[in-house]
């Protein structure tokens, strides 16, 4: 949840832990620039299958948001124009 200063990213390549990525968000917005933010990888979820060999569908990385102040302010004027 992005209001508390986490995401996760489904990926089959998570980053390594305490390594800091770019996540580019892209708005539900006709012609919205997209909006690239960084964080820090705090969890990672392995790809691979299960015991009954079903693949792992939350293969990816918890992140944990770098300057949440300053990334809801980015994103508020998207909210509005959505109506929330």
């Amino acid at each position: 949840d992005i209001l508390q200063g986490g995401l996760f990213v489904s990926t089959r390549y998570p980053a390594k832990i305490q390594e800091t990525v770019s996540v580019e968000l892209h708005p539900p917005i006709d012609f919205a620039e997209p909006v690239v933010i960084r964080a820090r990888v705090v969890q990672r979820f392995e790809p691979g299958a299960d015991s009954q060999g079903f693949p792992n569908l939350l293969a990816g990385m918890g992140l944990e948001l770098i300057d949440l102040p300053a990334l809801v302010a980015r994103l508020q004027p998207i909210v509005e124009r959505l109506g929330g």
